[in-house]
């Protein structure tokens, strides 16, 4: 009775022994999930300012947030307006206003810790799980942008996708994730797809020629 009872017990032991760390191993596998902060983000001054350059005058927008500060071509018919908590800087277009271009700045360790493919994955999945299925991804798995530039001097990725909104409208929507300090910053262009592809080249062209300004 005894030799049933200790093979038993031991037979169980192993069972579990076995499964405990297989359950461990699954958990740390899961794909990472990256919810938007819900504080506040800080607020990007942005002014129009006049510099010159060998002589000759030019007209430039600067950005700037604590130690951060961005010099780029001025956004053309493009307004600044009040920015929801979840932006630093919110511009729309003047002449359509469901045209939005927004920039969010996000302190280290805050939100994303790079822009690798992997942690891009969890930032879509965290995309999902926020609009609850009204997002669909177009460039899931390729993150790298087409002929890409330094944006402020950084590389950068590229996530695309389409919203469905309250008003059964779907609209076209693109977000730049770059690390030109140590924050993470994150511009967002979003309305609807045939203004956000008219608007897209002006805005990778003003991008492009941006520098990230040391003072």
């Amino acid at each position: 009775m005894h030799r049933i009872f200790i093979h038993c017990f031991f037979h169980s032991w192993i069972i579990f022994a076995v499964l405990y760390p297989l359950n461990g191993l699954g958990q740390s596998q899961r794909e990472a999930l990256y919810l938007w902060p819900n504080q506040k983000r800080p607020t990007i001054q942005a002014q129009h300012e006049t510099v010159d350059f060998d002589g000759m005058e030019f007209e430039q927008l600067t950005l700037k947030q604590g130690d951060l500060k961005i010099s780029m071509p001025p956004l053309m018919q493009w307004t600044i307006t009040t920015p929801t908590d979840k932006d630093s800087l919110r511009l729309v277009y003047t002449n359509y206003p469901s045209l939005i271009l927004t920039f969010s700045i996000f302190k280290q360790n805050e939100f994303l810790p790079d822009i690798e493919d992997e942690t891009l994955k969890g930032y879509v999945a965290g995309l999902k799980e926020l609009d609850r299925g009204n997002i669909k991804i177009l460039n899931e798995g390729n993150f790298t942008p087409y002929k890409s530039f330094p944006i402020a001097g950084a590389s950068y990725k590229v996530v695309e996708y389409e919203i469905e909104t309250q008003e059964n409208e779907t609209f076209l929507a693109k977000d730049y994730l770059l690390f030109p300090s140590d924050e993470l910053l994150i511009i967002h262009v979003q309305g609807p797809p045939k203004a956000v592809m008219r608007a897209i080249p002006v805005i990778d062209a003003s991008l492009q020629q941006s520098f990230l300004d040391d003072e």
